[in-house]
């Protein structure tokens, strides 16, 4: 099993679109779970839109994080790919957890536990507890980014949090900056930017704005395998496999 988490700590860099797709990209090489973290509940609007609201929250994130339910308890079997939801309620569950320091470090082997080849972590825009339970489980973090004044920023803040679980584990994930929504010229900038700096590896793959991406979330609707935009995702799904 391989776990990856898409974090930003940057709103509006498509960070919920990279995580859907790129998990339907990995569908295709093997048994995949979404997990979402984030309470906005994006990635569980995407996956399960027909599931009923009163099953979801019966069993969802919060309960796994909050140690209510195993997380085998809260996946939901999927069209796609099976998606462990999230909850409005995520946003208490740092309050309950701090005086069970150790419980963060648990949520790995509780994902390590469950019949998944890829396990797919969204995350919210927040230093939150769910944010960091998404970091300590990762083995890669996937890290959409815009090209702006903030990228430097961003990036040396997460390579803090970072810090922190390897220095809890022992273990340090990989950091992978993915382009999102970029041009080409973006593109370029950023890994001139990058190429002078330690934080992150830049991806060989850059999404870049397209309307149907925007569509396919707001539709929870596949995009076209004949499209540019899929083939953009089934390469950065490559990256991220290796």
């Amino acid at each position: 099993m391989k776990i990856i988490t898409v974090a930003s700590l940057k709103g509006g860099v498509g960070k919920t679109t990279i995580a859907a797709n790129l998990a339907l990209a990995l569908s295709m090489k093997g048994k995949t779970l979404a997990v979402d973290l984030d309470p906005q509940s994006s990635l569980t609007d995407y996956f399960l839109r027909e599931a009923k609201t009163s099953d979801i929250e019966s069993a969802n994130a919060w309960h796994f994080l909050s140690e209510r339910k195993q997380a085998s308890e809260c996946v939901f079997p999927g069209l796609f790919i099976d998606c462990l939801p999230s909850s409005p309620r995520l946003h208490t569950v740092g309050f309950e957890m701090v005086s069970d320091p150790a419980a963060i470090l648990r949520v790995k082997s509780e994902l390590a536990s469950l019949p998944h080849e890829w396990v797919l972590i969204d995350t919210p825009p927040s230093l939150s507890y769910e944010f960091r339970a998404g970091l300590y489980a990762a083995d890669l973090i996937v890290v959409p980014i815009a090209f702006d004044r903030w990228i430097l920023q961003g990036l040396d803040l997460l390579k803090t949090e970072v810090a922190k679980v390897e220095k809890a584990t022992g273990k340090r994930p990989r950091i992978m900056a993915v382009p999102s929504m970029a041009t080409d010229r973006d593109t370029e900038s950023l890994r001139e930017i990058l190429s002078k700096e330690s934080v992150a590896i830049l991806s060989r793959t850059a999404i870049k704005k397209a309307a149907a991406i925007k569509k396919s979330l707001t539709l929870g609707a596949r995009l076209k395998e004949t499209s540019e935009s899929a083939a953009q995702f089934s390469e950065l799904a490559a990256e991220v496999a290796k």
